[in-house]
């Protein structure tokens, strides 16, 4: 029995959040973080996503066109823990900076036993320093977007050339130690810190742009001394440097190119790895097992039959109707072992996720030595569906039933997504939240569609005639489930609702409408 219980604090942040948006015209972005920190003794966490896409019948995609290989060749997700906050570099003196495996590191780099015992450890470290440093770029910069105030903006302000030390102090203790033993030092060494140094490069230029833009008065001249110093370190050590001869669309294609592929290169220790761990082909050996073991029994009759008619009396009459029964036999064998596989893998199918695996994290502990993590698992299943739940169809027609609306005719497809989370205590610290990006690629929906615009033709207030080309466009309606379930057994519950719309015309996404928000239905149960 559920007993429905308020949440505990109205501004508590929810287990399960999620923001969605409009990536580009072709693809919608969706971006989920998992609350993974425990409540008392809590081990185990499952998180439940249940998506229903309805489609209508005009866009032409429906069971017999479009199925879950389709639907999941259109998307793309991944996995990752959360940047390291680093609090204590927030406030230290620049001047105190330092990494712990670096100065390991550097300190027997003479030893080739030290350096590839350290190694791993140290492009893992560097690489999260600069992971959280860009971090601190991104808050900053959209602090500063948002502040009015003077007082706010001197603080920013001041936040921002703490940040910019702290980098120069990273260059000062180990890109010159890099310098001036280059030969010494092993390759991806030199690589972490020297790609992270280019794309911290990049991305404090435009902090400091953002600066100067917005609080030019008091900070003008110590930003132009950084912003010169910064392009003089770059010029010195052959990294891009967008200069007027270099500002045409070569130059801008080869800067946004690298900047992507920098991007990518320190977000590789954020990345959780996954394993599919899939056993349709097992299942589908056993459905084939239990065809030919009924193709087998019948057979096996047709057998018996036989040496009961061999064995008897009338001979001429009881063979003829033995080849008959040996034909069916032969017939009926094939097709009941092929019909009854395709039974059983179809049902198998119904039940069993498209996708799962195993998702585990790569890290390096203090003495250099790999550690492999399993944090859990993720299983994702489509299907086209005719009926759901009465929850979602409440939120599906919530405020637009009217008996004078045409009838909807549309097609209703269910991804579901199921997370299940090992919280033991030798995680909680490394993994207190994780992130999902899911971005749907939509250009299969617009396949069909007819064209952006079309005229209209409508009596103007003068009594003439008006033609205007007006736009066409197409809705996919989405609601969205959420559950979080805490624990094991009759556990407590969070659950919570979502509906929204994207507006599309044949060139791509238009706008994301947003209906019934995340929050606003959400309540705890508990019991099953």
């Amino acid at each position: 029995m559920n007993v429905l219980q308020p949440k505990e604090k109205a501004s508590k942040k929810s287990e399960l959040r999620v923001h969605h948006s409009i990536h580009d015209r072709v693809q919608m972005e969706s971006t989920y973080t998992f609350d993974l920190r425990p409540r008392g003794d809590e081990q185990q966490r499952e998180f439940k996503v249940d998506l229903y896409l309805y489609v209508p019948n005009s866009v032409g995609v429906n069971s017999s066109n479009f199925d879950s290989e389709d639907f999941f060749r259109h998307t793309t997700s991944y996995l990752r823990v959360r940047a390291p906050l680093y609090q204590h570099l927030r406030s230290i003196s620049p001047d105190e900076f330092r990494f712990d495996s670096a100065e390991e590191y550097f300190e027997g780099h003479l030893s080739s036993l030290e350096r590839a015992r350290l190694s791993g450890r140290v492009i893992q470290d560097v690489k999260l320093y600069g992971n959280f440093l860009y971090t601190e770029f991104k808050k900053l910069t959209s602090s500063l977007k948002k502040s009015r105030k003077d007082s706010l903006k001197d603080e920013l302000a001041e936040s921002i050339f703490h940040r910019t030390e702290l980098l120069w102090s990273y260059r000062r203790r180990y890109m010159n130690a890099i310098h001036d033993d280059r030969f010494l030092l092993d390759d991806e060494v030199i690589r972490a810190f020297t790609l992270t140094d280019e794309y911290l490069s990049y991305r404090v230029e435009l902090l400091l742009l953002q600066l100067k833009e917005t609080h030019p008065a008091k900070t003008r001249t110590r930003v132009d001394k950084l912003l010169q110093k910064e392009m003089y370190y770059r010029k010195q050590n052959g990294m891009l440097v967008l200069a007027e001869e270099t500002r045409d669309s070569v130059g801008f294609e080869a800067y946004t190119y690298r900047l992507g592929l920098l991007k990518k290169f320190l977000g590789e220790p954020l990345f959780l790895k996954l394993v599919s761990n899939k056993k349709d082909n097992l299942y589908k050996n056993y459905a084939a097992a239990v065809g030919a073991g009924l193709a087998a029994t019948v057979a096996g009759l047709a057998e018996h039959q036989r040496v009961q008619y061999l064995t008897g009396n009338d001979s001429g009459i009881r063979l003829a109707f033995l080849i008959g029964i040996a034909v069916l036999a032969y017939i009926f064998k094939d097709r009941v072992k092929d019909l009854s596989k395709e039974y059983f893998n179809t049902r198998l199918k119904e039940r069993l996720p498209d996708q799962s695996f195993a998702l585990s994290h790569l890290s390096y502990g203090s003495d250099g030595a790999t550690k492999i993590r399993e944090l859990g698992e993720c299983s994702e299943f489509f299907r086209f569906v005719k009926e759901v739940p009465a929850d979602v169809a409440y939120l599906r027609s919530l405020g637009q039933v009217r008996t004078s609306d045409p009838a909807r005719r549309e097609n209703v497809i269910h991804i579901g997504r199921r997370f299940n989370f090992d919280l033991s205590k030798k995680h909680r610290k490394i993994f207190p939240l994780l992130k999902n990006v899911l971005r749907l690629e939509i250009t299969p929906f617009l396949n069909k569609l007819d064209n952006p615009t079309m005229p209209i033709h409508f009596v103007d207030d003068e009594g003439g005639t008006s033609t205007v080309q007006a736009p066409k466009v197409y809705h996919l309606n989405v609601v969205k489930r959420y559950e979080v379930k805490f624990g094991t057994g009759d556990g407590n519950r969070l659950v919570d609702y979502e509906r929204f719309r994207l507006v599309l015309d044949k060139d791509g996404i238009l706008r994301l409408e947003k209906i019934v928000r995340q929050g606003r239905l959400s309540y705890e149960a508990t019991g099953t």
